[in-house]
This record gives structure tokens, sequence and C-alpha cells, in this order.
């Protein structure tokens, strides 16, 4: 899966983007989302390059 939206728009700037193609140095982004398993509410953190 990829990046949520929101955490593009708000930590993906274009001087990161930019820096990236010149430098080929990754950043990495950690998001949360709520999931539920066997109906129990969970709040799941993950990275992501």
């Amino acid at each position: 899966k990829g990046v949520q939206k929101i955490v593009v728009k708000k930590n993906l700037t274009h001087n990161i983007y930019e820096n990236y193609l010149k430098s080929r140095k990754e950043c990495m982004v950690t998001m949360h989302q709520l999931g539920s398993k066997d109906h129990i509410i969970r709040l799941l953190r993950s990275s992501k390059i």
C-alpha cells in the first residue's frame, strides 16, 4: 500500500522532492490509522519510505 494523501500534503514538500532527485536520499514518513480485528479497534502505526 502507499502513503495516505494527508501525509503527502502535510509532510512532502517540493524541496524534499528536489533533494531526492539530486541525491537519492530517501525520506521516511510515519502514518497513524485506525484498524479493527475481532471487533477490537486499534491504532496502527506504519512507516514508509
